[in-house]
């Protein structure tokens, strides 16, 4: 094993949608970010982290924002169960 820290797993990707989830956030479910149809690009993991960023800030997440993602992406009827 390589000493700790020498490797990064970070991608832009991953860092593109972990910054849709605080785009969403700081909007606070009263609109959708202007790039939020890039999810529809992004494979499970990306989504993964996507919700995973959503739940590191879960004191700013409210019914509102999550009817507002739900609306954008349908997460409720997505078959994924990383999605779910």
């Amino acid at each position: 094993m390589p000493p700790a820290g020498l490797l990064d797993f970070d991608t832009p990707e991953a860092s593109d949608a972990a910054n849709l989830a605080l785009a969403y956030i700081e909007l606070g479910g009263a609109s959708s970010p202007a790039n939020y149809k890039d999810y529809f690009d992004f494979y499970t993991n990306l989504k993964v982290i996507f919700f995973d960023t959503l739940q590191a800030n879960i004191d700013k997440v409210d019914i509102a924002l999550l009817d507002r993602i739900d609306a954008d992406y349908s997460v409720t009827a997505d078959p994924n169960p990383e999605v779910k």
